[in-house]
């Protein structure tokens, strides 16, 4: 089976055009995840072009809203790159927009810091990049160090989330938990339950 190309072509499109251009609104573009964006792009530039099928914009509204912003505060949009792809309908064109959206993988915080270690103001970026399943520890990743459980010299109060299927799963790894931190003298285990 061969591969299909659903790529058209790059173009750049003026900044008119690419603002007349109809909306996909599949996410929620809080005012965070806007301002975020207009950080990104006036700090390192606009580098990723808008998805478009027709007038369709199917991967790129939040970027829209960032730079719709950024022109009412003064700022000048240049031409932009647009990305054409074939699609034989609108639901064809929707279908990409769920792909492009869709995680495939997943960003741990132990691969975030491996990934940014060499970023030296990789502290900077929580005000251009959101993660949002661990956002304040993206925060506090200088701090981090990668490292065995058994050689931290734990010097402040240290919060570590855990949750269970089961109260068996969490009777059993209570019980782990405590054998690994017993040669430290102060430390605690609390629990706040829900539903099990």
């Amino acid at each position: 089976m061969e591969i299909t190309n659903k790529v058209r072509e790059l173009k750049k499109l003026s900044w008119y055009d690419i603002k007349n251009l109809e909306l996909n609104q599949l996410k929620n573009n809080t005012k965070r995840d806007v301002e975020k964006l207009k950080k990104s792009i006036l700090n390192r530039g606009f580098f990723s072009p808008f998805l478009v099928w027709n007038n369709f914009i199917f991967d790129g509204t939040g970027r829209v809203l960032a730079l719709k912003e950024l022109e009412k505060e003064g700022n000048r949009i240049p031409d932009l790159p647009c990305l054409f792809v074939e699609a034989n309908n609108l639901a064809e064109a929707k279908i990409y927009a769920l792909q492009m959206s869709s995680k495939h993988g997943e960003i741990t915080q132990e691969s975030l810091y491996e990934f940014s270690i060499d970023i030296p103001e990789v502290e900077t970026l929580i005000d251009e990049v959101s993660f949002y399943e661990f956002d304040q520890e993206f925060a506090e990743l200088d701090e981090i160090e990668p490292t065995n459980l058994t050689e931290v010299n734990i010097n402040k109060e240290l919060t570590l989330k855990i949750s269970f299927k089961s109260q068996e799963d969490w009777e059993n790894a209570k019980r782990e938990i405590e054998e690994v931190l017993k040669e430290y003298k102060n430390f605690n285990i609390s629990v706040s339950g829900g539903e099990l």
